[in-house]
């Protein structure tokens, strides 16, 4: 008995429901006084324990006086069970998606550099050059200027012959044909119309870098967090487009 009243449950069934459904399958067609007797459920609950129990398709009321019960067809009740075993799968595998994505957006979040600033241009290079090296798909620099681009144009020549999109928009004063010659060797440029004082560079959608210079030189804040970058990275591929 404790078996059957287990598996009920798992079905969804309370404890009251599950005994008197059982002691349906003992009885067959019953009042609700010798469901009561038979199941242990207190009179005083029956009735509503029945009229539950009609509701989720488990048991039929009958037409007769007294009133009695009895249960549904067995192949309703196997369709009934096959129904609730594939909701409960749907639930359990929605649930662990959910579970899923929530720890991995944690450990994500967690992993992230949120910023970085570096004041030294020595540091700044450095990590510049590290962050190209570490290029898998793409690269955009946007108004870096000419100066600090001769100096990782050897890296940013490596990542082309790895398979790296290379994209570089040029200030304006930048532009001279001899310059522009060098880069095409390894990235697609344009030239904007104005000149911009930050530069910002992008790397694999993954790390961003904005630049400014100051009398000490070539200063460096990083930007790590996913969805910052997520939006900057629309904001560069715009001024791309519309240059």
């Amino acid at each position: 008995m404790d078996n059957i009243i287990k598996a009920l449950k798992s079905f969804g069934l309370t404890e009251y429901e599950a005994k008197v459904y059982n002691a349906l399958l003992n009885q067959n067609i019953s009042t609700a006084t010798e469901i009561s007797t038979e199941s242990k459920v207190p009179r005083a609950r029956i009735y509503d324990v029945l009229s539950s129990l009609a509701r989720k398709g488990w048991v039929q009321i009958l037409d007769t006086t007294p009133i009695k019960y009895s249960l549904v067809d067995i192949n309703h009740v196997k369709k009934k069970l096959k129904q609730i075993e594939e909701e409960m799968k749907k639930a359990s595998e929605f649930v662990i998606e959910e579970l899923a994505s929530k720890i991995k957006n944690e450990n994500e979040l967690s992993s992230e550099i949120g910023s970085d600033l570096f004041v030294e241009t020595k540091r700044t290079l450095n990590l510049l050059s590290r962050t190209i090296s570490l290029a898998e798909k793409n690269i955009s620099i946007h108004y870096l200027n000419k100066k600090w681009l001769e100096k990782l144009m050897i890296e940013l020549t490596k990542a082309k012959k790895r398979g790296v999109e290379i994209r570089i928009l040029l200030n304006k004063k930048d532009d001279s044909l001899s310059f522009k010659r060098k880069l095409l060797t390894f990235a697609q440029v344009k030239v904007s119309k104005e000149n911009v004082i930050h530069g910002n560079i992008l790397v694999d959608y993954s790390f961003y870098c904005n630049t400014y210079y100051k009398s000490s030189g070539l200063q460096a804040q990083t930007i790590g967090y996913k969805k910052c970058i997520h939006c900057l990275h629309a904001w560069i591929k715009r001024e791309w487009e519309e240059s």
